[in-house]
């Protein structure tokens, strides 16, 4: 079976979602933004994507997320 073929028979499915490129970013930042909230280091996660926004402004959203999150825990994990 070839992949188109796959690919249409996973939209028949109910619980098949095919999300795009933004929408899986955007899963991204919220489950980090979620997890941090959980953690108690909300406010550490955004001050720490804030300076790295700052340092590096031409990262995209997500790794700039995502690079705050390994540095909060690794603050996290040292304090």
């Amino acid at each position: 079976m070839n992949s188109r073929a796959k690919y249409e028979e996973l939209i028949q499915e109910e619980q098949f979602v095919d999300l795009s490129p933004t929408q899986r970013v955007s899963n991204i930042i919220i489950e980090i933004v979620a997890a941090a909230a959980k953690a108690g280091t909300l406010e550490n996660l955004l001050s720490t994507a804030q300076q790295i926004t700052n340092n590096a402004p031409k990262l995209s959203p997500v790794i700039i997320f995502q690079i705050a999150a390994d540095e909060t825990t690794v603050d996290q994990l040292c304090n």
